[in-house]
């Protein structure tokens, strides 16, 4: 019996130590088939599964435009003349070669199409996609701008002027720039007053004396104890030959450009006054471009700032050294102080009136008149 149970005791050790062993060795030895610890698998958390991540992604083909467009520009000066050459040729130019010839334009000169006061209505009518034109035209239109161009504004040059005009009109905006891409706005010449028997030296000279006038410069001419009329800048050459009128509120460009020396030898600058000129785009036009040829517009405008500030600066002593050229006997001559005082104290009291019949309306004519005297200076 106790034999028995010996050898009952070995059998069940030795089953117990099969068990003991086949517990230890029960994770399966790896095969040929199963990815090793160094290579990992398509779908292993390192990757989610996205073999190509990391890989560049082919950028899409940039649109190429290929549409040519022809503006067509009207304007006040014949071609050639300083006005041209200066401004509006280089302009052209830079928007062509930026546009790479895509860009051209058809050029309307000496107002064949559009003038002075019809020029915007020209880009209503799509006769002209840009035109020169002067806002300051527009009577009851634009009266902010009717306001920084009444005579008062104590800017110290024309470029002067050109640089406050940026920071003005985002101060006082108009319609304008919602209806027309307008470009950086301008005074291309000094103004003065021209007379065929003698220059002003005190503003008692004006008195009786007919003059041709525009805008808000006709009820500040009246002031003087002028009498301003309105008419159109080709036609003062014939107007003063023919004594209809004795004179005009011009400038030397103007006389230049028209002849009118030829009828009349006395020029004197007014101070505080600056005609402004603009040039206006079809912003229908504009719209209408392609992205690519808007940009070239949009750059474009960097370089007509430039070309205006060096046309204003040379305008007048070109245009009056190409006067007595032909006419040696011509005479242009800044006023004197206790003269242009006599002027700015008329002037004054005319743009705080249009001042108040602003802030009659609604709009802020009393602090556009403020920000004028307290900012011009500054420029």
């Amino acid at each position: 019996m106790k034999k028995f149970r010996s050898i009952l005791c070995v059998i069940l050790v030795l089953a117990m130590a099969i068990a003991i062993c086949a517990c230890g060795n029960s994770t399966p030895a790896p095969s040929n088939d199963t990815p090793s610890n160094n290579t990992p698998s398509n779908t292993t958390p390192a990757d989610n599964g996205k073999k190509d991540e990391g890989k560049k992604e082919e950028e899409p083909a940039k649109e190429e435009y290929t549409d040519k467009y022809v503006i067509r520009v009207g304007i006040m000066d014949p071609k050639p003349s300083i006005y041209y050459d200066s401004l509006i040729g280089p302009w052209e130019e830079k928007v062509t070669e930026y546009s790479n010839g895509r860009i051209t334009f058809e050029d309307y000169v000496s107002g064949s199409i559009s003038t002075f006061g019809t020029g915007l209505d020209s880009i209503r009518k799509g006769t002209i996609d840009a035109a020169q034109d002067a806002f300051g035209f527009y009577t009851g239109v634009y009266p902010y701008c009717e306001l920084v161009n009444m005579c008062g504004t104590p800017c110290k040059s024309l470029v002067a002027f050109n640089n406050m005009m940026t920071d003005y009109t985002k101060a006082f905006p108009e319609s304008m720039d919602e209806e027309f891409y307008v470009f950086p706005r301008y005074c291309p010449v000094a103004s003065g007053i021209l007379l065929t028997d003698k220059n002003v030296e005190t503003m008692a000279d004006m008195k009786g004396k007919t003059l041709r006038a525009t805008g808000t410069v006709m009820s500040f001419i009246n002031a003087t104890g002028a009498v301003g009329t309105m008419v159109a800048a080709p036609d003062i050459f014939e107007s003063i030959k023919l004594n209809v009128i004795d004179g005009a509120f011009f400038s030397l460009g103007g006389i230049y450009s028209f002849g009118t020396y030829e009828v009349a030898s006395y020029f004197t600058f007014l101070p505080y006054y600056f005609a402004e000129n603009v040039v206006c785009f079809s912003r229908e036009f504009y719209n209408d471009m392609d992205p690519e040829a808007q940009a070239v517009i949009d750059k474009s405008m960097a370089d007509w700032k430039q070309f205006a500030d060096d046309y204003c600066t040379n305008n007048d002593t070109e245009s009056l050294a190409e006067i007595q050229k032909v006419k040696p006997e011509f005479t242009a001559k800044e006023m004197s102080d206790a003269c242009a005082k006599e002027f700015l104290d008329v002037a004054l009291p005319l743009m705080q009136e249009k001042a108040a019949e602003m802030d009659a309306q609604g709009l802020d004519g009393t602090g556009a008149f403020e920000w004028i005297q307290a900012n011009a200076p500054k420029y």
